[in-house]
């Protein structure tokens, strides 16, 4: 039935199709939707009509403030009566009180005014504009969107960026429409506006007046939840792709993007598959740029899980100077306070002491540690070479034996070699302790691990099930489940190798209704079934 008649009988008039006396007669059950006892409703819609002709705005006030865990309020709206949203804005500003916005505000010393007195301060939220042709403003560039916090904005004034302490100049401001800019000449508190050409600011910097600068508590964006390489369909394009995805981060913070050395692919993170479908397709019609989006690499770890011992010779004549260098040496995993080396028992040769001369440890760049132990004794290699040795182990461990992947936790012991006095110099034994630890490692009892990402995911129990069955299948570990009003929460750790596309996945099990979040927590073994066939994927492509 269309709606005809709705009675305000907190603010004693008719919203609209009737009048005060038509009151008590129009009065409709269903100004609060219940969601406890219904003796609560009954008593409460008694009191509200006694109250109605009666009642201040002493008592008008307590009566907004009701318990919102018990009741929700109702509002009205009728589009084809054209009824507008005011009463719902206002009643949101009576029944919700303060909101979190508010309190962030205050707890930075700000208090939200529109007195032209007042120092101005905003926060700053800053795009790029990333299309160059076919826009009549294409001059103007990067674009930074601001909200007014206190005080009022007005063209030409100085402010300072609390961030990093540089003075802004607001050159210009403009009014937002949808994609519309309207100038104006000012923005007062509360205002959504724009400017232009600001120099050092970004995204969740505050600018406000020198003689009162404050710090906005900046906004928290979500983690990513969706992770993909890019594969950029012409070569040619890969520069300028590159530098519209760099403009399109800053634009959207929840994308990230980055080129991973370590796995030789460009990274793009988001929320979701149907988020960055839409930056391509943006790219695509804007900037003409094609790319794909594939599978990641993932960035595995290798490790050793027993001692074991190698030398290796590397010698080279080819007329004059030539290159000779040997190196043996010792390795074993590393862990957190374990006892200094003394003694070995190596297969085949018995028991190996020996005689620690200098110690280095390394934290590694991509976790881990490196132990590098010289044991030289009675001048067998120069100490001169052993700094060329260092990096030969390092340049190996840059790149595993196993998969070409970091290595990590592991101890070196260099005991032995020979020298040539003419032919040995640096290359030398980089090489020779290259290729020394690349034999030893594979006699180590060698491990390939693997990231594993903590998983928390919301779904409603009608589609646990599924979702747990989902995540069995992608070899994950079920840490724990709990419900959450009406909701089931299910923790588990599983590889991140398993995890790609899970979003969309998600989605379809669950209809659109689950979320979940997910955080790195550790590098762990992989089965040796997976183990096996990473080895056979990967062509150890390292030559002397």
């Amino acid at each position: 039935a269309p709606l005809r008649h709705v009675e305000d009988i907190l603010q004693r008039r008719a919203r609209f199709g009737g009048n005060q006396a038509d009151a008590f007669r129009h009065c409709r059950q269903g100004l609060l939707v219940l969601q406890s006892e219904q003796t609560f409703l009954v008593k409460l819609f008694l009191e509200l009509l006694e109250c109605h002709l009666h009642c201040t705005n002493t008592v008008r006030k307590h009566i907004f403030h009701i318990d919102l865990k018990r009741a929700v309020p109702l509002v009205e709206g009728s589009a084809a009566a054209y009824h507008d949203p005011h009463p719902l804005l206002r009643a949101k500003c009576q029944t919700a009180g303060i909101g979190a916005e508010h309190h962030r505000l205050y707890a930075a010393g700000i208090v939200p005014q529109r007195k032209v007195a007042v120092p101005a301060a905003g926060v700053l939220h800053k795009i790029c504009d990333l299309t160059p042709q076919g826009q009549i403003e294409q001059h103007i560039g990067e674009i930074s969107y601001l909200r007014v916090i206190r005080g009022k904005l007005t063209e030409g004034m100085e402010l300072v960026n609390t961030r990093t302490g540089n003075k802004e100049k607001i050159s210009q401001l403009f009014a937002v429409a949808g994609k519309n800019r309207i100038k104006v000449t000012e923005l007062m508190a509360g205002d959504i506006g724009c400017t232009v050409k600001l120099k050092g600011t970004r995204t969740n910097d505050t600018l406000s007046a020198p003689s009162a600068p404050v710090t906005i508590e900046p906004i928290v964006f979500p983690e990513p939840r969706y992770r993909a390489a890019i594969k950029c369909k012409d070569q040619a394009d890969e520069e300028k792709l590159g530098k519209v995805l760099n403009d399109a981060k800053f634009e959207d913070p929840t994308i990230l993007v980055e080129y991973s050395k370590e796995l030789k692919q460009t990274i793009i993170q988001g929320q979701g598959e149907h988020h960055l479908n839409i930056l391509r397709s943006r790219i695509a019609s804007e900037n003409k740029l094609q790319y794909d989006y594939i599978a990641p690499k993932i960035p595995y770890r290798e490790t050793i899980t027993k001692v074991a011992q190698a030398d290796y010779r590397h010698k080279k004549q080819s007329g004059g100077a030539g290159q000779f260098g040997e190196v043996h040496l010792l390795i074993e995993p590393y862990t957190e306070g374990m006892p200094e080396p003394k003694s070995y028992k190596i297969p085949g040769k018995g028991e190996l002491a020996v005689n620690i001369k200098g110690k280095e440890e390394y934290d590694l760049p991509w976790g881990g540690k490196l132990q590098f132990y010289s044991a030289i004794v009675g001048g067998a290699i120069d100490a001169r070479f052993m700094p060329a040795i260092l990096k030969g182990i390092m340049e190996k461990m840059d790149e595993g034996p196993l998969t070409g992947s970091y290595a990590r936790d592991i101890r070196v012991i260099v005991y032995d070699g020979k020298m040539h006095p003419v032919d040995s110099n640096e290359i030398s034994f980089k090489l020779a302790a290259r290729n020394a630890f690349k034999e030893a490692f594979r006699n180590a009892g060698p491990k390939i691990m693997e990231p594993i990402y903590d998983v928390e995911v919301l779904t409603p129990s009608d589609y646990m099930g599924a979702v747990m069955s989902d995540l069995q299948n992608r070899r994950a570990m079920i840490a724990g489940m709990e419900s959450d009003k009406g909701f089931d929460r299910l923790n588990a750790r599983v590889p991140l190798a398993e995890l790609y596309r899970y979003s969309t996945t998600l989605s379809s099990l669950s209809s659109g209704a689950a979320t979940y979040t997910m955080k790195f927590a550790s590098y762990e073994q992989v089965p040796a079934d997976v183990q096996d066939k990473l080895l056979k994927a990967y062509t150890d492509t390292d030559e002397e």
